[in-house]
């Protein structure tokens, strides 16, 4: 058998960021732009709020120049990540004091960016892209990654602009995941704070982390002071299919406990009270949803990745099976390390708990199917855990004791993982199916079988 093996050059980047070559929560034909002063890791972690970027499609190497550039929102950017050759690691450090409000792309760098944004997204058939990218000390723009993304059709977000009745405007920041909901404020300054979210609460706070899942998963929606659209608060609220809005700079200064607040996630703006909202929304995407063309039947089977059981009956019609059910997240939402679990003699609870996740999931595809992936924990996600004060802190967890090796280690979990697998096989799941995370030899495999 034949192997591939790809080697991506580090890119010394002194900014990063992501492009958008579509509006991914309203389908607005424009391209947004988020960048901050060095690795982009410092976005995706949420640890700043990036400068803001919108262009237009229509104007875009056109030698519109400046005119192509409809907005640009630059933010307070504190803080910053780059690769220490002396260390051989990430480090984070503070930005300049001349760089915290500077803007960090320069007129050419947007215009450039836009211009090879249309130019990948024409190569990938003209499906909207999501693409991250790294700019070095010489100015060369290097993309990193880029994937499809999926966006609500904007005849859902002009129905909802016309329904507001005056409700005074309180905050505003990035729509981050769509949707519209009202409900009252509960501030999450503190982890003992997270115990007190209750069913229907929308969540304020300074940033999301796996220990909040659970608590986000009871949820009406998210706010966030800092963020932009792929931030730990903006992929996990996706991904549960709830409303967030992030980068609001204030919203744990300006909003208070309990307090009234109606959340318009396609727009990123926070009202008072709550809205009367003349539609149901519900209704709209139905509406749209019955207008999507046919979808093409391709020889590639199309999976997705899923990690929660919420739409995963929508979603099976138009997908060909799972290629990967993470299981971590099942774990995030009860709130206790399953390593506690066992230690205490309570296999079979961890065993239901994997159990009752995968279960609908596996029902909503079946015959199609779902690659249920091991555990893949790394120390840093699993630390705040009930019972998780014993990981061990790691240089880089990202390449530290997790996947196939923890599993092997760690061996009651993941006989627990295979038995809860075994169990949903007898009750009439046979479409799941296993997969091994972080696997460097066949002798790993061999242990684990």
């Amino acid at each position: 058998m034949s192997i591939a093996v790809i080697v991506q050059k580090m890119v010394k980047a002194q900014k990063s960021g992501i492009m958008f070559t579509i509006d991914p929560s309203t389908g607005d034909n424009i391209i947004l732009i988020e960048s901050t002063w060095g690795l982009g890791e410092s976005i995706v972690g949420g640890e700043v709020t990036p400068d803001s970027y919108k262009v237009s499609r229509a104007n875009v190497g056109k030698g519109a120049g400046q005119e192509a550039i409809m907005e640009v929102k630059m933010s307070q950017k504190t803080k910053m990540r780059f690769y220490d050759y002396t260390l051989g690691t990430n480090v984070e450090v503070n930005v300049p004091a001349n760089k915290v409000h500077a803007q960090v792309l320069t007129k050419d760098e947007i215009l450039k960016l836009a211009e090879y944004g249309i130019r990948i997204e024409k190569y990938y058939g003209g499906q909207p892209q999501d693409i991250e990218f790294a700019i070095d000390e010489t100015g060369k723009i290097t993309f990193v990654q880029t994937r499809a993304i999926t966006t609500k059709t904007k005849e859902i977000v002009e129905k909802i602009d016309t329904s507001y009745n005056g409700n005074k405007k309180i905050l505003q920041g990035t729509a981050a995941s769509p949707g519209i909901v009202s409900g009252k404020v509960k501030l999450i300054l503190r982890k003992d704070d997270i115990t007190k979210i209750e069913n229907g609460d929308i969540i304020v706070t300074t940033m999301t982390s796996p220990d909040l899942v659970p608590g986000m998963s009871k949820s009406a929606a998210i706010i966030t002071d800092l963020g932009g659209r792929t931030c730990h608060a903006a992929i996990v609220s996706r991904e549960m299919g709830i409303p967030a809005i992030v980068g609001t700079l204030k919203a744990t200064i300006i909003l208070r406990d309990h307090q009234e607040v109606t959340v318009d996630a396609y727009n990123g703006i926070v009202y008072e009270g709550k809205l009367k909202l003349i539609r149901k929304q519900e209704q709209i995407e139905e509406q749209v949803n019955a207008k999507i063309p046919f979808i093409p039947i391709t020889n590639t089977k199309v999976k997705v990745n899923i990690a929660f059981g919420k739409g995963a009956k929508q979603i099976a019609s138009k997908a060909d099976g799972v290629g990967l059910l993470r299981i971590e997240h099942l774990i995030t939402l009860c709130g206790i390390h399953p390593a506690k679990l066992v230690k205490q003699g309570k296999q079979e609870q961890y065993i239901k708990i994997l159990m009752d996740g995968i279960r609908p999931i596996a029902e909503a595809f079946n015959p199609k199917p779902v690659w249920v992936r091991t555990l893949d924990a790394r120390t840093d996600e699993f630390r705040n855990l009930e019972g998780g004060e014993d990981e061990p802190e790691e240089a880089n967890p990202m390449l530290g004791w997790h996947g196939i090796r923890r599993s092997l280690d760690e061996q009651e979990l993941l006989k627990s993982e295979f038995q809860a697998i075994k169990r949903l096989h007898e009750e009439g799941s046979t479409n799941l199916q296993v997969m091994l995370p972080f696997v460097i030899s066949v002798e790993e495999v061999r242990k684990a079988k």
